[in-house]
């Protein structure tokens, strides 16, 4: 039984490369599946290929491994200044495996409107040609997840890692400025519900402390 290493290099033409072809212009979104094979196992071989030789883009047609049949790039009109924004902006994304804020986006291509881009990232999105990779961040398919940031300590544990710290008794102002919460009313609201549940005591009208033979 051949390893995995000799099934990989079996797959590789006679120069033993795989052979992306040189573009003259982004690809349009509706011309991506028929350029781009995302998920062959070459792929980021190509893109560092194609940005160490600096084109302006680049295919994966006609190349034996990625297994897309040659195609070429519809014709672009005799008008046509510049390609559409959304282009550009697919050619950013798959141009560096990185991630992406619209912000960033618009600085790169030198445009003053990130909203507008938001909007070309969503519809890129919906295709299949872009994904979320974090909180208002994009990249291109395959790209890692950013992992969710963590989630801070609610005001009702805050409290309770105050009070249960020590013998002292706390009203909810003094808890208020001890947690640096300008809600006063909401630290009341914990502390209540915190006595409710048994976690602390209630010593007097407004008065709390951790419960008799806690220790810590």
């Amino acid at each position: 039984m051949s390893t995995l290493t000799d099934r990989i290099f079996g797959l590789l033409p006679a120069d033993g490369r795989p052979s992306p072809s040189e573009l003259d212009r982004p690809i349009p979104i509706d011309f991506v599946a028929q350029h781009r094979a995302l998920n062959c196992l070459f792929y980021a071989d190509c893109l560092d290929r194609a940005c160490n030789e600096g084109w302006q883009s680049w295919s994966c047609s006609g190349c034996t491994i990625g297994g897309l049949p040659p195609a070429k790039l519809p014709e672009a009109p005799e008008d046509e200044a510049a390609p559409p924004r959304s282009a550009r902006v697919l050619e950013v994304l798959h141009g560096a495996p990185r991630k992406w804020t619209p912000e960033q986006l618009a600085d790169e291509l030198g445009l003053d409107d990130p909203g507008a881009i938001s909007n070309d990232l969503g519809k890129l999105v919906q295709r299949g040609a872009a994904m979320r990779v974090g909180q208002g961040e994009f990249g291109r398919p395959g790209l890692e997840p950013a992992p969710a940031p963590p989630r801070a300590p609610s005001l009702w544990a805050r409290a309770l890692e105050v009070i249960a710290a020590g013998d002292r008794v706390w009203t909810a102002p003094e808890l208020a400025g001890r947690l640096e919460e300008d809600n006063t009313g909401r630290v009341a609201n914990a502390l209540r519900d915190l006595a409710h549940e048994g976690k602390i005591r209630r010593v007097a009208r407004g008065f709390y402390a951790r419960q008799k033979g806690e220790t810590r």
